[in-house]
């Protein structure tokens, strides 16, 4: 079953500087595809110091993107996780914290308008990795110990 015509179809994009083949706009865009939503997942190529500049053509760009009445959201990538702060109306605490954002959701606040809020959650993976490192360890010690 399709989505079509119930779903208001959405760009999402990688704001990436320079793109050697992401797969992630086709790993996105099978899962739409997939689950039958009409959204499209792409790839934003900005310079970082074209960002920096908040009123340059290349600001504007991003401005563009991130306002557009079908943005759906964006993941980010280095070297745009710092540079893409000033663009946003409010942080999560994680990313206030950690000083970065990797994703950027659209939402609407109360009196109707588009709140851009930055999120990280890189530190969700790193977390899991360590962990899964440690309790492989600690696995493992156990099965070194031997009764003699």
């Amino acid at each position: 079953e399709t989505m079509y015509g119930l779903q208001v179809a959405k760009d999402f994009f990688l704001l990436i500087e320079q793109d050697f083949g992401s797969r992630s706009p086709a790993m996105h865009n099978a899962a739409f595809a997939e689950t039958g939503l009409p959204h499209v997942y792409s790839v934003c190529e900005l310079e970082k110091a074209g960002l920096e500049d908040i009123s340059s053509t290349t600001s504007a760009v991003l401005r563009e993107r991130l306002r557009a009445e079908t943005f759906g959201g964006a993941s980010v990538t280095i070297p745009h996780k710092q540079v893409i702060m000033p663009f946003l109306d409010e942080l999560s605490d994680a990313a206030k914290q950690i000083g970065a954002v990797n994703t950027v959701i659209p939402s609407l606040s109360e009196d109707g308008r588009v709140i851009l809020r930055g999120d990280n959650t890189d530190w969700l993976g790193v977390c899991a990795a360590l962990e899964a490192t440690l309790l492989n360890r600690k696995k493992n010690e156990k099965r070194r110990r031997a009764l003699l």
